[in-house]
């Protein structure tokens, strides 16, 4: 996942962002998040907020295009106490309060579990799973199919070669 933060090589690193903004932005949304130059994206690793620690943020730094990226890793860790609820705080509280809703929360687990109930009650899920803000993805299907896809495109041996690794790790989750 921290592939797109750790690239040092922009041409990776964009290939990385496009493709996951291809995979895993809803169609309807995709035009808006999708950016002319990979420089136009921040990308934070465990971003401090008083909202809690974000383990990934991908921000827009486009001043027309303004949206807010939150992938929560749940991998054999727990939900905190209205974790969920407090970074779709976070993005509504920072510049992405616009009526069309530029922000996502992608909710990362081994099979594409649910938060729990005491992360975000379900009646705020619901609506936030039907505006296409929050969206459920799992490693041992989503991300693995998404980086099985992207190999193909890789041409530097090194950063192939630890994608394939990376699939194989998930393969044994």
């Amino acid at each position: 996942m921290q592939s797109f933060k750790s690239g040092r090589n922009s041409r990776i690193r964009r290939s990385f962002l496009t493709s996951f903004i291809e995979e895993f932005i809803p169609k309807d949304k995709k035009e808006f998040f999708t950016l002319p130059n990979s420089r136009h994206y921040l990308i934070e690793e465990e971003k401090f907020t008083r909202y809690g620690r974000i383990d990934i943020y991908i921000d827009s730094l486009d001043s027309e295009k303004k949206f807010g990226i939150v992938i929560e890793n749940k991998l054999y860790a727990q939900d905190q106490h209205k974790q969920i609820k407090r970074y779709y705080e976070f993005l509504k509280t920072n510049k992405f309060a616009a009526p069309n809703n530029q922000m996502m929360i992608f909710y990362l687990t081994i099979h594409g579990g649910n938060p729990d109930k005491h992360s975000i009650d379900p009646q705020l899920k619901q609506e936030l799973t039907d505006k296409k803000i929050l969206k459920n993805i799992s490693y041992k299907k989503d991300i693995k199919n998404w980086l099985q896809k992207t190999t193909p495109s890789i041409q530097a041996d090194k950063v192939k070669y630890s994608v394939i690794q990376y699939v194989n790790n998930i393969e044994r989750l």
